[in-house]
């Protein structure tokens, strides 16, 4: 058996114990034991990793709204994993092409980048089609970016980016429109099709790949409560399931989706039987298991993870509340691969707690990791 690598990413500022960059760390599953290794690429604010096992490459966006002397914007890297020793090599690197980067996703010959841009904007004035003038509030873009995906992994040029920039003008009646924060993508198992969060439209939009144009579509959206801010997805093993935590409500939502990406609510709970749907629990993060028994969603504002079972039809039943035990409960949690371990990512705490997963699937504390302002995880089976 081979070893396993855990990287960790640290995110938005340095550090009394550490820079910022990746953590390269050797983890020990009897006992979810990590061994710094190295910390590399210390310039990196970590906003997402993934890891291609069968290429062994490790991508990572750096979530930054500028990066002085390189890029407006942040960047997106590739590199290449040593199974031997887990030190990471880099493959390339360049503009994510947008601002504040917060998710990646690879698939075949392509790479897919998400930019959540900030509340940020300039007043610009127009003249319409009858000659009048009008002061337009233009805010940044938010986006998905299409890249080319070379052989070894590597992330090539930039193939298309689809906006969803939103313009508030001064006419009468018009009202105010929020601002798009496109947040997480992930591939649908089994379909040409994506689904893509936005945390400012309340939206999950579906998006395909046009392979002859290699541009990419929006075919479809799904659209919760206004005010709800969908932040991330988890999917079932198994089912064609997907789970939707929010940031400012309190719930949890099942979604199921068809070959073409379509999306039909199943059923929308609380997200812990201890809280009221209006209750502020900011929900950083939704991971399922691999037999799909099991859900855990992280609420950050409560310092928690709710606990679910999931039934042979995948629905969640609530089981519990376990205290993260940090300052302000995390931002990111991976389940290590045998399903043992569930590690949170305790930003701005300089540490990963870790819970060992017992038979029933109830997360029990299992202590603390120190780590650089962790806010991303990844692992790595060599």
């Amino acid at each position: 058996m081979g070893k396993t690598y855990i990287y960790i990413g640290a995110w938005n500022k340095p550090s009394a114990s550490g820079k910022c960059g990746i953590t390269v760390a050797e983890y020990d599953p009897k006992e979810a034991q990590i061994t710094p290794i190295a910390t590399q690429f210390s310039q990196i604010s970590c906003g997402a990793m993934k890891v291609d096992p069968e290429k062994r490459v490790l991508y990572v966006v750096d979530e930054r709204r500028e990066i002085e002397g390189k890029t407006f914007g942040g960047m997106i890297y590739a590199f290449a994993i040593h199974p031997e020793t887990g030190i990471l090599i880099a493959l390339s690197e360049g503009p994510a092409l947008g601002i504040q980067p917060s998710f990646v996703e690879y698939d075949g010959s392509y790479v897919l980048e998400t930019n959540h841009t900030t509340d940020q904007y300039i007043i610009r004035t127009e003249r319409d089609e009858e000659g009048n003038f009008h002061t337009i509030k233009e805010r940044d873009e938010s986006s998905v970016v299409l890249f080319e995906r070379n052989e070894d992994g590597s992330v090539g040029k930039a193939l298309d980016l689809l906006r969803f920039d939103q313009k508030e003008r001064d006419i009468p009646g018009n009202g105010a429109v929020g601002n798009s924060h496109i947040h997480a993508i992930m591939k649908l198992p089994g379909t040409d099709r994506y689904v893509a969060t936005d945390k400012g439209l309340d939206a999950v939009y579906t998006l395909k790949v046009d392979a002859e144009s290699k541009t990419l579509v929006q075919t479809g959206a799904w659209r919760g409560i206004t005010g709800n801010s969908p932040r991330y997805l988890a999917l079932h093993p198994e089912k064609p399931l997907l789970y939707l935590n929010y940031e400012t409500r309190a719930i949890l939502s099942v979604l199921e989706y068809d070959a073409e990406g379509a999306l039909r609510e199943r059923i929308t709970v609380p997200a812990s039987g201890l809280y009221s749907e209006e209750e502020e629990t900011k929900a950083s993060d939704v991971v399922v298991d691999r037999t799909g028994e099991n859900l855990y969603l992280l609420l950050r504002s409560k310092k928690e993870i709710s606990w679910f079972t999931l039934g042979p039809d995948g629905m969640p039943r609530w089981k519990a509340n376990v205290a993260t035990n940090n300052t302000e409960g995390g931002r990111k949690m991976e389940l290590s691969a045998d399903g043992r371990f569930l590690l949170v990512a305790g930003f701005p705490d300089d540490e990963l707690t870790v819970f060992e997963i017992t038979k029933s699937g109830e997360p029990v504390y299992a202590g603390k990791r120190d780590c650089a302002h962790p806010g991303t995880l990844a692992f790595f089976e060599a």
